[in-house]
Parts: structure tokens; sequence; C-alpha cells
């Protein structure tokens, strides 16, 4: 059945993608918890083997693991574009095709193309949130073969079954999540209907490509991990405990009114657009897409928190099956009256008004540390001591360090270059990883030591922490050169080693460190601590 699209609905969905996507384009940063180590990977391959910026004694290219068609896009764009306008930039053309791609595998398979305005405001949830481009990417790709992996499924012919292969590789080299639910819309598939078994073999064919793709390239990486970068496997976060997190993984941490307002907003807009009583007697759910929605949602349950080096698995489900629910309701053909309009917009508008404050708060962050950045040589190494957010936990301002370095060059103890399956990581003996595993908390950090090794420790505080105290305890082997909003930089007073200098274990006994030069002066302060503690 074929949906018979008017103008206006199509002017719509239009404008619920741009609007989507300005939060993006228009801040000096978006709230995206890894934008910026995006920003220091497509850097790091553009500027690759620039003694000033990014020695090749330092950092290596490691190209076709597992996960990096963003950066391979990205990369000859960034000769032309700034790296930090282009990742957002991208970014942007990301969230705003959600929708539109939405509309457009709506529009094929026979519904309402407003789908997609209603599913606008997924795109600023979860996976915008946390700036999982890679992940974001893989879904709309996904939602972009949706039409030629619906022709496949109708008339399975080796032409067909070509054309869908060619999807099935960008999935695989976007994101592994991609490949996995493509896997999952094909067991849909094959269960849904019966067929003969060459048709069978024609319809697996794409989810067999991309599994072999993406196998061999996650088998590489796997093969270049060591001790120091491996990361533990676990299920994480208790089954019982999951049907909580449903719509923290859709929309992110937002404010109570805001988790109840926003899907509601959602849901009505859906119900709105849905098919009330079909004549032609054909079910209100697409059986297809029903169940690999509802096996997506199955998967959001069964997927451990941590595998293979990747963090929130399962998390990742949950736009899956929300999407694809949607997009397997029924609609029927009515006149867009402006009730409809304003409802099938009514997510978006409200996730808007749930994200705008933070926004607000951000991009103000951002520009205070643009001004910071000005002060930091080229070619520095610069550590991070976040006192506000616990360490190893996603948050907004968690690649401030990564977007220095990209802008400014150098190494960090905080960015994506330890992990092996990215484009650009750290030679082994230059990785400094206990240095890192210790400065995951800044109270940890030594003066005496740590400023032998960094140029600079860029220091975020909040009102809780006294600016006077902090500044006599980094003293005298660092000194204030910038403070901006709640940003302040250090630079060292001490003979540094080199970039690419091997780690060297700490002198005996071991330097006095933050927080025993601060517990020493008798003052109040606050360090972010453990869970628990």
């Amino acid at each position: 059945m074929t949906y018979p699209v008017h103008r206006r609905e199509g002017l719509l969905v239009g404008a619920a993608a741009l609007v989507a996507s300005l939060p993006v384009a228009l801040a000096r940063m978006p709230p995206s918890a890894d934008l910026g180590q995006h920003e220091l990977m497509v850097a790091a391959m553009r500027d690759f083997g620039d003694p000033a910026r990014f020695p090749a004694s330092v950092y290596q290219l490691s190209l076709g693991n597992a996960n990096q068609l963003f950066f391979l896009v990205a990369w000859p764009l960034s000769y032309v574009v700034p790296v930090d306008a282009l990742c957002r930039a991208l970014l942007a053309l990301l969230v705003a095709s959600l929708p539109l791609l939405a509309a457009r595998a709506a529009h094929h398979a026979g519904r309402s193309p407003l789908v997609g305005a209603a599913l606008a405001p997924l795109a600023l949830g979860f996976a915008f949130r946390w700036s999982l481009v890679s992940y974001l990417l893989g879904f709309v790709l996904f939602l972009g073969a949706l039409p030629a992996l619906d022709g496949l499924a109708r008339e399975p012919s080796p032409k067909a079954a070509a054309r869908a292969s060619l999807w099935a590789v960008a999935l695989a080299l976007a994101h592994g999540s991609a490949t996995f639910l493509l896997a999952t819309l094909t067991a849909a598939t094959l269960v849904t209907a019966r067929r003969p078994w060459r048709a069978r073999a024609l319809v697996a064919a794409p989810a067999m490509v991309s599994l072999a793709v993406f196998g061999a390239s996650f088998l590489r990486f796997q093969s270049q991990v060591v001790r120091e970068t491996s990361t533990p496997g676990g299920y994480g976060i208790a089954l019982a405990a999951r049907p909580g997190l449903l719509l923290w993984s859709l929309y992110g941490p937002l404010d109570p009114w805001a988790r109840l307002a926003v899907p509601a907003a959602l849901a009505l807009g859906l119900a709105v657009l849905t098919r009330t009583s079909p004549t032609d007697g054909t079910p209100r759910i697409d059986r297809r897409l029903g169940l690999t929605a509802a096996l997506c949602l199955a998967q959001f349950f069964a997927w451990p928190s941590e595998l293979g080096g990747a963090g929130l698995v399962f998390h990742r489900f949950a736009l899956f099956a929300a999407a694809l629910f949607a997009l397997s309701v029924r609609t029927a053909p009515r006149p867009l009256t402006a009730l409809r309009g304003a409802v099938a917009m009514a997510g978006l508008v409200a996730m808007l008004a749930a994200l705008g404050p933070l926004m607000r708060i951000v991009d103000g962050a951002w520009r205070d540390l643009d001004r910071v950045i000005a002060r930091v040589e080229p070619g520095s190494a610069i550590a991070e001591l976040d006192l506000v957010e616990v360490p190893y936990t996603l948050h907004v301002y968690g690649a401030a360090v990564a977007r220095v370095v990209a802008l400014r060059g150098g190494v960090t103890q905080n960015d994506f270059t330890i992990a092996p399956q990215y484009p650009v990581h750290r030679h082994p003996r230059a990785a400094w990883y206990r240095t890192r595993e210790r400065l995951f908390w800044p109270q940890s950090f030594m003066p005496a030591a740590d400023f032998r090794r960094f140029r600079y420790a860029l220091v975020r505080r909040s009102r809780r922490h006294d600016t006077a105290v902090l500044d006599r305890a980094m003293a005298p082997e660092g000194r204030l050169v910038a403070h901006e909003g709640r940003w302040s930089l250090y630079e060292s007073t001490l003979a540094r080693l080199p970039l690419d200098a091997s780690e060297v274990p700490l002198p005996t006994p071991a330097p006095e460190t933050l927080r025993q030069r601060i517990a020493a002066m008798g003052r109040p302060f606050v360090f972010p601590a453990p869970a628990g503690r």
C-alpha cells in the first residue's frame, strides 16, 4: 500500500528535521558527552605525523577497525572545514536525518510520513545527549536501508539481495549495533512468512554480509588490545532495574517533569496518526516490524552493560525498539489539520523545552573554555582534573580536554586514543597507562610528579570549590595562567619530559597528592567520591 503524501506533510517533516538539528548546529558545543573526542580523532587523522601537533612518535594510524565510518567520512572533509565545525555539522546532519529517513521508511511501508516528525525527539535523546555519533550513524543508515530491505523481503532476487548487501556493508562499517539490528530484522522477516529455501537464503544474505564485515573488523582491533587497554565485560545493571531505565535510555537524564511530558507527547503524536478502524482486515501492527521491535526490546534486557570495549551496550536497543514500533503502527490517510500537525510536533517541542536550560549552560561553559584554550601552547601535554563529576560516568563536559587537544594538538590522559579500535591511537610505550588510571580521580594528582609530564592541568570546578585553596595546592610546581567561568588552567614551572617519553615509576616516597596538600591546609574542599562513599 502506498501512502498518498500531501505537500504539507512533507513540509512539516522537513521543519521537524530542521528544528531538531538547529540546537546542534548553532551551539558552540551541544550537550554531548564525547563529541570532543570525535573532534580529536578527526584532527589527529588530518594532522597525523605533524611534529608540532600529532607526532608519529606518539600516535599511530589504525584503519580498518570496527565502527570507523564516521571518521573515514570526516577525514577528507577536515581539510576544507575546521574540525570542530565539521563534527558539529555532521552531528546536526545525523539528527536531521533521523526524522527524514524515518518519514521515508514510513511512506515506503504505507504509513504517514508524519511518523518521522513524531520520532524527531529521539534524535535529541540518548544518542544525541551522549553523542554516540557512530551509533547514531548506524541507526540512520538502517532507516535509509529499510526500503531496500523491504523490497528484498517482498520479492527476493539476486539483484535485490546485492542492493541490500551494499547497505549491509555500510551498516557494518558504521556501528556494530546496526549489524545486530539488521540481523534482528532478518530473523523477524524469516519467521513471519514462509518462503522457499532459495528465497530464505537471499533474504538472509545482507545480514550474513554485515556480520562477516563487522566480525572481521572487530577481531582485528581485538588483536591489538593489550592488558592496559582491555575493558572488563559485565552484565552490569540487573534485569529487575532495567525497566526503569527505558525512558532514561531514550531521552537521557531529563528533569522530572520532562521524563513524563516528552514520552507522553510522543505517544500522543503516534496515537493521532494511528488508523483507528482498519477496513481492509489488516492488523493494526505490521507483524514483521512489530516483531523486530519486540525482539529489540528483549535485547534491551538480554545484553550486558559492557562488552568488547564498548559501554552502554544494552541501552542502545531502546532506540531501536521505540522507532521500529512507531514504524510498525498502521496509519490511515487523513487531511493534515492544524491539530494533527501540532500533535505530531508536540514531542519535539517538549524535548527542546526540556533541553533548553541545559543547552544554554553548556554553550556558555564551552565559550569560556575557548578563552582558556587560547592560552595553551600548541603541541603540549595537558591533564584534565574534573572536580565536579564522578569519574567513569558520561557527562556533557567529559571531552573538554579532548577538544583542547583537537584544536591545539599534543596529548592528554583522558581521550579515546588510548583505545585501539579508533583510527588513531597512542603507541603503547607513550600511553602512560598508570598515570591515566591514577588521574581518573583528580584528588590523586601529584603536582611535583605530574607537572614533569604535563605542561598544563585543566581543572573544572563548581561554586563549592575555593580557587585560592586550589592555587596554593598547585604551587609552586603549577601557576595559574587562566581562569574563565568554571575552568582554571595551571602551567608547569618544572622541566618536563618529552611527549613520547615512556612512563616511569613514581619516586619513593610518592609525592603529595592534591588531597594531601589541601588536607594539610585544614580547609574544606570537596573531591568526587566513588559511589557509596
